[in-house]
């Protein structure tokens, strides 16, 4: 059984915790290669300390602070003190502009910002004038920062000694603080996931964090022998939950990578028993398996195909219900400590019980894949405004392809517009109508209950002839090309589906070395015939099982382009956990898009220089579009 907590507050569950496992691991962080450990009663010691220091800062119940930065032991410490006393926790994406930051910050009317580094601090100096709330920035990591004189910034190290100072004489008011602390009292804000460029501020208070916690790891039966990992943007709630509201009532150890170039490193080095990962994440694991395994070629790259196709027919008659062809068996059984054993190893999955992916759908073949290695990967399902974990697969009841069934405590519904509908008894969030909230999302339920998701509800349109086009489900299979990275499908209104094709430049540029083709960077890779031959033929295999689907078939690709510049978050295309910021890509390349249309094979735009807004830079180039082979329609309709 889980060994989750009872309490109503954060703070309170510190205390449990402590009291319960005081000289256990907490959190670890890697510095400079090597792991640094901190117990819970260390971390609640750190955390009163900077509670003290807030205190002393003059910070009342209510109040806000941010952090800004990756996921740190720092940072995590922040918040435990942040709810000691009272206040409610901003977490910010750490690649977020100062322009980004400061509506926001401003909204909220944040007094305390920590920050991570130098980076981080001087964003948030260039729009300090602009903050009138803003009274102190307490900065972790101080290179670089022995120059700078500004009277709001303190270092980590001074303001948690001020506070065990101010401990020593007058520790009761902390104590008192964290008494009068109620669970329905807000604990975080959170942004919304501004696919269309916008941002909204989310409350959830203490109460409706935790049962959504609780829910999660009672499903799991997650305890304190449990290991994770924090190494997504604290600004996601999905990550902030795993990381900080889960080991809370769970009691299980959270490790941070040192950097965000170390992490698949770092992972190896933990093998941790709970993850979380997002598509992109999956499918970078996915691409440093196939990428080796194809570049050692011979007798382990037969060994390979092999295994994971008997795996595979293992895990799809799992799905169906039904028995395993005996050869498949039999095969998978002889190649686990040949073949998904050392995979697992190298890939530091070896101890995982329990994998979740959230943020986007992930294809199912890619989700079939992982599970064939035996990681117990599944589908989680759930929003900013719902505090997530509103659907997950369970073990025994895991289909590809779906966001699996109702978490404990949620009741869901899909209203006649296809709307996906949530209620529960400690949401916060508008109602939609009989005390549901609206997700933004079309889906439906499939007879075994298990939700399946369409499309964002205002990306969802149609094609000149009525047909509807949810540009989601088509995009999660181009996306099972090696050769492309990310995949835009526009076509509302139109008489066709296009495609605007980011190419993975890794897998791409290898194709074309063993080609012999010529090029001296992305832009001219993406440009070249031989890649556009490729990408076109996969792109008509797609479609082919496109057309097996009554509902999709319509959908195939009629046209595509290769774009040179990266879909990236830095470009403002993806979100901070690497969702399509379709509004804005669809703005930037109209001229693109109006070419797939009017007969052109070819269009002139700009770098990616002018398209992140920097025009001293800007450098025209002639993209080519291609038509790709569509299929007839199959009568079959794809269970």
């Amino acid at each position: 059984m889980p060994e989750s907590g009872n309490s109503g507050t954060f703070a309170k569950l510190l205390n449990e915790q402590v009291a319960r496992r005081g000289t256990s691991p907490s959190i670890r962080a890697k510095r400079r290669g090597i792991w640094e450990t901190m117990t819970w009663a260390e971390l609640a010691a750190d955390a009163n300390a900077l509670a003290a220091g807030l205190v002393g800062e003059g910070f009342q119940r209510g109040g806000c602070i941010a952090v800004l930065g990756d996921y740190t032991l720092h940072l995590h410490t922040a918040v435990c003190a942040a709810h000691a006393v009272g206040a409610v926790v901003l977490p910010l994406f750490p690649f977020a502009t100062p322009e980004e930051l400061a509506e926001p910050l401003r909204s909220a009317r944040v007094r305390v910002v920590f920050a991570e580094n130098q980076e981080q601090v001087d964003k948030l100096l260039e729009i300090a004038e602009t903050l009138p709330d803003l009274a102190r920035i307490v900065f972790d990591a101080d290179r670089g920062m022995h120059h700078y004189g500004q009277s709001q910034l303190i270092g980590y190290d001074a303001f948690i000694e001020a506070g065990r100072r101010r401990l020593q004489s007058d520790a009761q008011t902390v104590e008192s603080r964290r008494a009068e602390v109620s669970p329905d009292d807000p604990a975080f804000m959170f942004l919304s996931p501004g696919a269309s460029g916008g941002q909204r501020l989310v409350r959830h208070t203490h109460r409706s964090l935790l049962d959504r916690a609780r829910s999660a790891v009672a499903a799991d039966s997650l305890s304190s022998s449990d290991v994770t990992m924090a190494y997504l943007p604290p600004g996601w709630i999905a990550q902030m939950q795993v990381a900080y509201t889960q080991a809370l009532v769970a009691g299980y150890c959270v490790c941070c990578p040192e950097s965000m170039e170390t992490t698949l490193g770092d992972i190896r080095e933990i093998a941790p028993t709970y993850f979380l990962a997002t598509p992109r994440v999956l499918e970078a694991i996915h691409a440093s398996i196939t990428h080796r395994i194809e570049a050692a070629g011979g007798f382990n790259l037969t060994l390979f195909r092999s295994g994971m196709a008997a795996a595979r027919r293992v895990e799809e008659a799992a799905v169906a219900k039904k028995w395993a062809p005996v050869g498949a068996s039999l095969a998978k059984t002889v190649y686990g400590p040949l073949l998904y054993a050392p995979l697992r190893d190298a890939l530091g999955l070896s101890r995982i019980r329990a994998a979740y992916v959230a943020g986007d759908l992930v294809e199912p073949s890619l989700m079939l894949f992982l599970r064939a290695l035996g990681v117990n990967l599944k589908q989680l399902y759930g929003t900013t405004d719902t505090g997530y974990f509103v659907t997950m697969h369970r073990d025994g009841a895991v289909d590809p392809g779906t966001l699996g069934q109702a978490a404990d405590g949620i009741e869901l519904r899909v209203a006649e517009d296809g709307e996906i509908l949530v209620r529960a008894a400690t949401l916060s969030g508008t109602a939609h109508r009989e005390g549901f909230v609206g997700t933004g999302d079309l889906g439906r339920l499939n007879p075994q209950g298990q939700l399946e998701l369409i499309d964002r509800k205002k990306d969802v349109g149609r094609l000149a002839d009525g047909t509807v086009l949810a540009p989601r489900q088509v995009e999660t299979r181009l996306k099972t090309i090696p050769f492309i990275k990310e995949a835009v499908v526009v076509g509302d209104g139109k008489a066709f589906v296009a495609a605007l094709i980011d190419i993975d430049t890794e897998a791409t540029s290898r194709f074309a070395d063993a080609r012999e083709a010529s090029y001296t960077g992305r832009a001219e890779l993406a440009a070249l015939d031989v890649v556009y031959d490729a990408i076109a033929q996969a792109i008509a295999q797609v479609n082919a099982e496109l057309a097996k689907d009554e509902r999709l078939a319509p959908c195939q690709i009629g046209r595509f382009a290769i774009l040179q510049a990266e879909l990236a978050p830095h470009t403002g295309m993806l979100t901070r956990i690497g969702t399509l910021r379709r509004g804005l890509i669809e703005k930037a390349y109209a001229d693109l898009i109006a070419a797939f249309y009017d007969g052109r094979t070819s269009v002139a735009l700009a770098e990616a220089s002018e398209i992140e807004g920097h025009q001293d830079e800007v450098v025209r180039h002639q993209l080519m579009i291609r038509d790709v082979r569509v299929s007839a329609r199959q009568t079959r309709t794809a269970a």
